[in-house]
């Protein structure tokens, strides 16, 4: 896992969900999910854009690279999977808009962040656009009579997963250079 996402969960655990730099006063999420051909439970931090009726948008624009990101395949492969925002942790679904209420909330997004459209300028694919809806206020593999979340130090926090527990990694950025708006 790269130093750079590491430190990014780090500082979004130790403050609330609250990120400086380049990424001061941007939503992020981290997003738990299981790789489809490891079965390893990782952590990818992801802008988010909050909506009005609570679920959160999110888009896989790989910085504007011709492929996805990995974690999109792995959503698409397992779409119920656990959150954290702000200090909260908790389960959504995720689904892929399509059609005109992709365009609509695309537009959205654009208004909120322009820049996206320049990392959409830089790819032929068009840019995919997930809305997370929460599903429960427990995350997934949790429950009243579960034993304490163990600790990772991979992903310095709370492993929660359905699957038995594991060894956790991080999502690695593949030495990609995340430049600008445009992390993932």
């Amino acid at each position: 896992m790269s130093d750079f996402n590491t430190s990014i969960i780090e500082e979004f655990r130790a403050n609330e969900g609250k990120v400086g730099g380049r990424f001061e006063g941007v939503s992020l999420i981290l997003i738990h999910h299981v790789g489809t051909r490891s079965g390893t439970e990782r952590v990818t931090p992801v802008t988010c854009f909050p909506q009005p009726d609570g679920r959160f948008a999110i888009i896989a624009s790989n910085g504007g690279a011709p492929t996805n990101p990995n974690w999109y395949y792995n959503l698409k492969a397992r779409p119920e999977i656990n959150v954290e925002f702000g200090t909260e942790t908790f389960a959504v679904t995720v689904r892929e808009l399509a059609g005109t209420e992709r365009e609509e909330l695309w537009a959205e997004v654009v208004s909120t962040e322009p820049g996206v459209v320049q990392t959409q300028n830089r790819t032929t694919r068009t840019i995919p656009v997930l809305l997370l809806t929460r599903i429960s206020r427990r995350p997934i593999g949790t429950g009243p009579t579960a034993s304490p979340l163990p600790l990772s130090k991979a992903s310095a926090g709370p492993v929660t997963s359905v699957a038995p527990p594991r060894r956790v990694r991080q999502a690695v950025n593949h030495g990609k250079s995340k430049k600008g708006d445009d992390y993932e």
